[in-house]
């Protein structure tokens, strides 16, 4: 029973992880790195994890995602995308700053630009390396995409300066930049491979290759999203515990607590204030 506990609080840890991410923690908070500064590289010890398990964790969403489309998704697509995709650094729920990701870390030029660095070894799911055009090229397709969060990216002067740096241009200075370039639904995808599942209309179903802790395995429409472990990840410190995670759709807030308390779910999320109560007792 009391491992049970543990590991029920571990997997609520790790989506409250995934829904901070998902919402790119707030303005307030990512000044925690200060814009003068160069970000740390390594992962602390408090959020590294080398320890892998053969289990499934079962997370229960109130809705299925409209589309796996970087960018354009809505809430429950952004939990189960930080699974298997990441943006250029990583946000620390436990410091509420920013740790280095597939960036690792900045160099502050002036106000409105920032030289980051490409950490080196990172690759796709698929094997192919992660580039700094693949960069530049995410955070143009957002831009166009209308994504808010790109809205003061400076495309014109965001430019590659070699193979391992590029320099990102804000159109103005925005206190807690980080957040906006790191928040919902930034993750970093390549040309080619989106070129790969079809483009656009694909990519909304089925995403292209992508870098993080989990590989995108299936979609059943209706039912369920399930992710698999990432065991070529590039970061031997924080790989991903669970062997497979797997997102249920169950649009009843009862029905989840009822899933919760039987055992078939490990997670529910947006449980209504009653729902909440009776888990509580």
């Amino acid at each position: 029973m009391k491992k049970r506990t543990l590991t029920a609080l571990t997997a609520l840890l790790l989506v409250c992880a995934l829904m901070l991410t998902a919402c790119g923690g707030s303005s307030s908070t990512a000044s925690s790195v200060p814009a003068s500064s160069t970000v740390t590289t390594g992962i602390p010890e408090a959020v590294a994890n080398t320890e892998k398990s053969d289990e499934t964790l079962t997370v229960m969403l109130n809705a299925e995602p409209d589309t796996m489309l970087a960018g354009v998704m809505n809430e429950g697509a952004f939990i189960v995308q930080n699974t298997f995709a990441e943006s250029i650094l990583r946000y620390d729920p436990e410091t509420k700053g920013w740790l280095p990701g597939i960036c690792t870390g900045y160099e502050t030029v002036d106000d409105t630009h920032y030289t980051f660095e490409l950490r080196e070894g990172v690759t796709y799911s698929d094997g192919t390396p992660v580039t700094v055009d693949d960069i530049i090229f995410s955070l143009r397709w957002f831009k166009e995409a209308g994504n808010s969060n790109a809205q003061y990216i400076n495309m014109e002067e965001t430019v590659k300066i070699d193979e391992s740096h590029f320099t990102l241009a804000l159109t103005e200075y925005v206190p807690g930049w980080e957040t906006f370039i790191n928040g919902t639904g930034m993750v970093i995808i390549s040309e080619s491979g989106l070129e790969a599942v079809g483009g656009a209309e694909g990519a909304s179903r089925t995403p292209p290759a992508t870098v993080g802790r989990y590989i995108f395995k299936e979609w059943e429409p209706g039912s369920y999203i399930t992710v698999e472990r990432n065991d070529n990840y590039y970061d031997s410190e924080y790989v991903g515990y669970y062997k497979t995670i797997r997102f249920v759709f169950v649009a009843d807030s009862a029905s989840r607590v009822l899933s919760l308390q039987s055992g078939d779910a490990d997670v529910a999320l947006r449980l209504s204030t009653a729902d909440m109560m009776t888990v509580e007792a």
